[in-house]
């Protein structure tokens, strides 16, 4: 029998351990949630009912230009990956109007790219999109979950919500209304592409579903327009730019553009995820913009809606 301990040192609970192995290597939550609020996505392939509800907008300059003060479903925005030495993903801070070091860099990357040395690092540092909406919490009805996916494997895939509100009946259009409103029946089926396994929205209906209490539902659901855990410049500028102390920066010669170009490209290759093994070739599938996979990456506007961003980006970096 081992001895007894001294004292009783504190335990992480069993819940908590489970929704740190959900969060992933990510870097951290892209939402500042309230109590008792998580986020949701679908695990594995197969049917789900979703029934998603309004928050009231309070941006009076909202991406979707949707009025201040009306209700609405959805906030889109957009996450930098593979930043920092510890390449985490982190919301980019023009998803609410603030100043983005990313962009920032990449403008004047671009500025500078007559002989389009720089294509490359010019297509990393864009970002992928990103769209979150309030849910009912699919196994308890009374609680609120947040739901969100990268826009090209639910928003606008080829069989999305997008494609379905284009044609849907005018009385399916209200389906996140608590009046009115309809649950989703969606279908995720797993799809691949150049040997990256992942599930995308491949079927899209709408069912009737009972009104609910506007005020009740409101006062649980979280406001889309204020959380996104955005750092502050300064830091996000650190972290990307990789700067450490300037004790010496006296004794340092300065670089002309060129220099500080090729030193940016060399930390955007150390910040590049490691290589994954290919398992198989995957499913031959046509570029949304009509282009090629790995060679096109990021030159169409298909390109930030696209499932297979992920993967072509990784084919092109080759």
């Amino acid at each position: 029998m081992g001895k007894r301990n001294k004292r009783r040192r504190k335990r992480v609970s069993k819940d908590d351990v489970r929704k740190n192995a959900k969060k992933g290597g990510g870097g951290g939550s892209w939402f500042i949630l309230p109590d008792g609020v998580e986020e949701w996505a679908p695990e594995k392939k197969g049917k789900y009912r979703i029934d998603v509800v309004p928050y009231e907008v309070t941006d009076s300059d909202h991406p979707d230009e949707v009025e201040e003060g009306s209700i609405w479903y959805k906030r889109m925005f957009v996450v930098h990956h593979n930043i920092g030495p510890e390449n985490k993903s982190i919301v980019c801070p023009r998803s609410v109007k603030k100043k983005c070091p990313v962009h920032e860099e990449r403008d004047r990357i671009s500025s500078d790219n007559d002989d389009g040395d720089s294509d490359d690092i010019i297509k990393k540092l864009k970002g992928q999109t990103y769209c979150a909406m309030n849910i009912l919490d699919p196994e308890d009805s009374d609680r609120i979950k947040v739901f969100c996916m990268s826009t090209g494997k639910f928003w606008s895939c080829d069989a999305g919500l997008k494609t379905e509100l284009l044609e849907a009946d005018d009385e399916n259009l209200s389906f996140y209304d608590t009046e009115g409103g309809k649950t989703l029946k969606v279908r995720f089926s797993d799809d691949s592409f150049a040997g990256h396994a992942f599930i995308k929205a491949t079927k899209v209906e709408f069912e009737d579903r009972d009104d609910m209490n506007e005020d009740k539902t409101l006062a649980k659901t979280v406001n889309l327009d204020e959380f996104l855990n955005v750092l502050p410049y300064e830091k996000l500028k650190t972290m990307f730019l990789q700067e450490e102390g300037d004790d010496d920066s006296e004794d340092k010669p300065k670089k002309n553009k060129k220099e500080k170009k090729k030193d940016k490209g060399k930390k955007l290759e150390k910040a590049d995820p490691p290589k994954k093994e290919k398992k198989g070739k995957g499913k031959k599938k046509k570029c949304p913009g009509g282009g090629k996979f790995g060679r096109d990456f990021e030159k169409f506007d298909e390109c930030d809606e696209c499932p297979h961003w992920d993967a072509c980006e990784e084919a092109h970096d080759d």
